[in-house]
C-alpha cells in the first residue's frame, strides 16, 4: 500500500509511514491501543536502560562517522599534496605587456622519487596572455585548481620546465621570445629551495599520512563493533523497525524518563519530521553529553552491577515467558555495551 501522506510505497501491514512517521489505517492503529496493556507491562526501569544503552550506540556510530568523514578528507588531501609547493613570481617584471608578473606562480612537488613540476595545457585564455610555452604546455598559471595540468620530471623535460625563463617580446618587425635572466635565477632559486627541503618533509609527511591510516582503520574497527551492538540491541524487539533510527530513539528515551505514559503511546504520537525538527540541534548539543554519562557508567562497577541485578530479577519474575527473556537479552546486552565502550580507544577522543 501507499502512505496516504507522502505517497511512498510501503507494507500492507505498517502502521506507520517508513518515509514520513504518519500513522496509517486507524483501524490497525486501535490494536495497537488494545495491546498497550502488554506494553505497559514492560519495566520502566528496563526501558530506561534499555533505551540509554540504543541512545549511546546511536551517538557513538555518528560520532565515529564524523571522525572517519574527516580522517578521510585529511588523508586524501595529504596524500594528493605531499610533498606540493607553489612559489609565486609576484616580485618580478611584467613577463609582457599583456602578462603582468603579479599572481603567476610555479608549482612543483616531490613524489618520493623526483621532483616534478605543473604543467598547464595552453588555452586560448593562456595564449591571449602570450605565455611562453612548449608543446601546447606553459609553466606557471593563476590558478592551479582551475586549469588542465600534468605532472613533468624537472630534469626529464628541461625545455618545458625553461620555458618559463622566456619573455614574449613585440617589435615593430618582428615577435619573438627571449631569456629574461631575473626569471631564470629566481626559477632556479625555487628549484634549489625545494630541492634541499623536500625529501625531509615528504618523508615527514608520509609518516603523519601512515599514522592517520592506523587511526582510521582502528575508528572503523570501533565504528564496526558499535553497529553491532546496537543490532543486537534491536534485536530484542522492542523498538520496531521505522523507530531505529537516532531521532526516534531521543523522543522515546525522552518519553519513558519523563513521564508515566506507556511505551505505545510514545510511538503512537511519533511524528519524524516534527521530531527531527524540533530534535536537530538539540541532539547534536547533546551528542557528547550523552556518551560522557555512558563512559561514567562503564566505568562504574557498581552503577552497571545494579542495572544487571535489576534486569535479572525482572526476568526471573517475570510471568510472560517472551518478556522474560527480554529482559534477560537486556541485561547481556548491556553489560556488553559497558564492557565495549569502557574500553574503546575512540570514542572520548
Amino acid at each position: 500500500m501507499f502512505c496516504f501522506k507522502c505517497g511512498h510505497e510501503i507494507s500492507n501491514d505498517a502502521l506507520f509511514c517508513s518515509h514520513c512517521g504518519t500513522a496509517q489505517n486507524q483501524n490497525r492503529l486501535s490494536d495497537v491501543a488494545k495491546s498497550s496493556e502488554n506494553n505497559a507491562d514492560y519495566s520502566r526501569e528496563a526501558l530506561k536502560i534499555y533505551f540509554a544503552d540504543l541512545l549511546t550506540l546511536e551517538c557513538i556510530i555518528q560520532k565515529l562517522q564524523s571522525s572517519l568523514c574527516a580522517l578521510k578528507v585529511d588523508i586524501e588531501t595529504k596524500e594528493n599534496n605531499n610533498y606540493l609547493q607553489s612559489y609565486c613570481f609576484s616580485t618580478f617584471p611584467r613577463i609582457s605587456a599583456f602578462a603582468p608578473a603579479e599572481g603567476r606562480y610555479l608549482y612543483l612537488r616531490f613524489d618520493g622519487i623526483e621532483i616534478k613540476f605543473a604543467a598547464f595545457k595552453r588555452s586560448v585564455y593562456t595564449e591571449s596572455l602570450n605565455c611562453a610555452y612548449v608543446g601546447g604546455y606553459f609553466v606557471w598559471a593563476r590558478d592551479f585548481l582551475c586549469n588542465d595540468i600534468q605532472w613533468f620530471s624537472v630534469e626529464k623535460s628541461r625545455p618545458l620546465f625553461e620555458s618559463v625563463w622566456l619573455e614574449h617580446r613585440f617589435t615593430l618587425l618582428s615577435e619573438k621570445f627571449v631569456v629574461n635572466k631575473q626569471w631564470k635565477e629566481a626559477c632556479l632559486n625555487f628549484y634549489y629551495d625545494f630541492q634541499k627541503n623536500a625529501p625531509t618533509e615528504y618523508q615527514k609527511n608520509a609518516n603523519e599520512i601512515s599514522r592517520l591510516k592506523h587511526e582510521y582503520d582502528e575508528i572503523q574497527k570501533e565504528f564496526e563493533r558499535a553497529h553491532e551492538l546496537l543490532e543486537q540491541a534491536y534485536n530484542v524487539n522492542i523498538v520496531p523497525n521505522q523507530f531505529r533510527n537516532l531521532y526516534a530513539i531521543y523522543y522515546l528515551s525522552d518519553f519513558i524518563n519523563s513521564s508515566n505514559e506507556s511505551l505505545s503511546t510514545a510511538l503512537l504520537n511519533y511524528n519524524l519530521e516534527t521530531i527531527k525538527e524540533k530534535l536537530d540541534k538539540i541532539i547534536e548539543q547533546q551528542q557528547e553529553i550523552i556518551i560522557n554519562q555512558a563512559l561514567t557508567i562503564a566505568q562504574n562497577e557498581k552503577i552497571m552491577k545494579q542495572n544487571e541485578n535489576q534486569l535479572r530479577h525482572l526476568a526471573s519474575i517475570e510471568q510472560n515467558t517472551d518478556r522474560a527473556a527480554q529482559y534477560a537479552q537486556i541485561a547481556s546486552n548491556n553489560a556488553e555495551a559497558c564492557a565495549w565502550i569502557g574500553i574503546a580507544n575512540y570514542i572520548s577522543k
